[in-house]
């Protein structure tokens, strides 16, 4: 029950004035609380919130019992046997010699047995390995109509079934029983590989270079004009589009006189002169290209410290060690005319190596040992690549001239006249010391004023040393002639004892050259026209006449009227020019034979001359030629093969 508190409040009115409010009590005490009334309902349940995340699953527990093991399956079906038979197969058109004959088959009816009716498939095996259902392959060589070169070849195929009268089985690919053939020609010519001079119709011979060109890389490098410019640096990859100037470095339709380009390193080294003068004529100086026009730059940039040809007799640039090695001039240096330099392409590595004076001026560069081996002059030196290390060996001398080819057994040999000592040009060799710089033979006994011998063309093959010289009785009659050396006076022979049947009057040898392991030598008359071009073995057996009274034979010095070429190859020939009576000066191919001997390239067609000069790059021919049409200019050779079918 609640209980309920009444209270009554009695107002009495008061009497009198009515006086200010005046201010509140303070309040009193809170009272103290009641009791608690009794709880209320529960309120309804509210609504269902969002499921939440799935909880992590528990561990797998543990496996099974298995259960029992099914009733077997029936029993499938028995196999069928395969069964082989083999006789003896005797003479007969399926084999012409007798041999085997093989029966495969199923044995259907189970009686282990292989009968007719089972077999599927019988096979031949012939004596001899042939039936008649044997393909057969044969290779053989084009026709001659062809004109297809090495490489060339006939693929014919067939069975061996002995059709067209045939014989079956015989292992033999017959005419008839060839069902195709496919031949494959392999072709070489020769193109031009740029009119680089288009309005150069008539060649000037004596515009040909007397030095060959330079290979860097797949790139040849070589002089030429286009007409509107002088003689340039040009270079080529053997094809119309990679081949192109390099550099104007004479500008102008002025020269600029390239010669003696050497290659070291990645770089082509060469004398040249951009139109400077000194001393009333041109100033030819060291130059340098990579191949490319802002790569083509002097070895010193500077015309006052330039390193110059000047009146230098050499002009090789001879690479050893890293290094060219050369006579130059200048005038800025301690000493002012030839001197003995040295450079590896920079700035810092460029310096005078030796100087002994006024016009010291080495040539003839060959290595030897680890060191050096020039002349100068009269005297013969050595040197490690320091100033130090370059000295004298041996200076009793009037005469002496070096090869670059001439080194044999750790030897170079020369020809040289000691002063003083009663012998003429001799014979003589050097170790690169005083001691071991001696007299190999005296080969034409007596002084200068009778018994010189002059060797030459030195040139190392199967063993020996090969070189041209003259013992005085063949000097009037013959000229000189073959020798050959194991690097001792008694090893020191001519190469014919007695006078051979080649019929030699009145020829000397001019050039030696080893290829594909044979020697080839040229010989020449005494105005320097060739008679015959000769290959040997290195006996007197093996020595062969390929050629013989022709006109002459192209020379490396191209201004000379009576010139002859250096034979240069491949794997497979010898190439030389020669003009003969039927043609004019082209170029020539020899395989070591007579009759595999002919004429490979005329290019100017008739008795005009053609062929000027001829190298080897890369495995790949260059000429320089005239063809009637065109001025002299840049060939190439190029193969493409033809296929026929039948």
């Amino acid at each position: 029950m609640a209980l309920f508190i009444i209270t009554t409040l009695l107002l009495v009115p008061l009497s009198g004035c009515i006086g200010d409010d005046s201010t509140d009590g303070v309040n009193g005490q809170d009272g103290v609380d009641g009791t608690p009334g009794i709880p209320g309902q529960d309120g309804q349940n509210g609504t269902t919130g969002e499921q939440g995340p799935p909880g992590m699953e528990g561990e797998t527990g543990p496996a099974g019992m298995e259960g029992e093991t099914g009733p077997a399956g029936t029993d499938g079906l028995d196999g069928v046997s395969t069964l082989i038979n083999t006789f003896t197969e005797p003479p007969s058109e399926n084999c012409l010699g007798g041999g085997t004959k093989i029966e495969v088959g199923t044995d259907t009816d189970g009686d282990g047995q292989l009968s007719p009716d089972e077999v599927v498939q019988s096979q031949y095996i012939c004596n001899g390995g042939y039936s008649n259902t044997t393909m057969l392959t044969s290779i053989s060589l084009p026709s001659d109509h062809l004109e297809c070169d090495s490489g060339s070849k006939v693929i014919s195929i067939g069975l061996d079934n002995g059709q067209e009268g045939g014989n079956s089985a015989n292992g033999i690919l017959e005419p008839g029983e060839i069902e195709s053939t496919t031949t494959i020609c392999n072709k070489r010519a020769l193109r031009m590989i740029k009119d680089i001079n288009p309005d150069d119709t008539v060649p000037e011979f004596y515009t040909i270079p007397d030095w060959e060109p330079a290979g860097l890389g797949s790139e040849l490098f070589f002089l030429s004009s286009d007409g509107t410019h002088g003689g340039e640096l040009w270079k080529t990859d053997g094809t119309p589009e990679g081949t192109m100037m390099v550099k104007d470095i004479n500008p102008g339709t002025s020269s600029s006189y390239l010669n003696e380009m050497t290659v070291l390193g990645d770089e082509v080294y060469f004398w040249a002169s951009d139109g400077a003068v000194a001393f009333g004529g041109l100033v030819e100086e060291l130059w340098k290209t990579d191949g490319t026009p802002e790569g083509t730059i002097k070895v010193r940039d500077s015309f006052s410290n330039a390193i110059r040809k000047g009146t230098c007799n050499s002009e090789e640039l001879s690479v050893w060690n890293g290094s060219i090695y050369f006579s130059g001039w200048n005038s800025t240096e301690q000493y002012i005319g030839c001197e003995l330099w040295k450079t590896d392409g920079s700035t810092e590595g460029t310096m005078i190596l030796k100087s002994e004076g006024v016009d010291f001026d080495p040539s003839a560069f060959i290595e030897v040992n680890g060191s050096l081996i020039f002349s100068e002059g009269r005297t013969l030196w050595k040197s490690d690549g320091t100033e130090n290390g370059t000295q004298a060996i041996y200076g009793n001398f009037s005469y002496i001239t070096l090869q670059l080819e001439a080194v044999y057994k750790g030897e170079a040999y020369f020809a040289a006249e000691q002063q003083w000592s009663g012998t003429g040009v001799e014979l003589w060799k050097t170790d690169g010391t005083t001691n071991g710089t001696v007299l190999v033979k005296e080969l034409n006994p007596g002084t200068s004023a009778s018994g010189n011998s002059y060797p030459n063309l030195f040139t190392v093959y199967n063993g020996d040393l090969y070189f041209s010289a003259t013992d005085g009785w063949d000097w009037r009659d013959h000229g000189d002639t073959l020798w050959k050396s194991d690097g001792t006076e008694n090893g020191t022979v001519k190469f014919f004892e007695e006078e051979w049947d080649w019929n030699w009057e009145e020829r000397s040898p001019r050039d030696l050259v080893v290829i594909n392991n044979l020697l080839y030598l040229t010989m020449v008359d005494e105005g320097g026209y060739m008679r015959g071009l000769y290959v040997t073995n290195g006996t007197t057996n093996g020595t062969v006449l390929l050629m013989e009274d022709v006109d002459y034979i192209a020379s490396r010095i191209w201004n000379d009227p009576a010139r002859f070429d250096t034979p240069f190859g491949d794997s497979e020939l010898t190439y030389f020019i020669v003009r003969t009576e039927g043609y004019g000066l082209e170029l020539w191919s020899t395989n070591g034979t007579a009759s595999g001997t002919s004429v490979y390239f005329d290019a100017n067609y008739g008795l005009g001359d053609g062929v000027q000069m001829g190298f080897s790059f890369n495995n790949q021919i260059y000429l320089i030629a005239y063809d009637g049409e065109h001025g002299l200019e840049y060939w190439t050779e190029i193969t493409y093969t033809e296929v026929y079918y039948t």
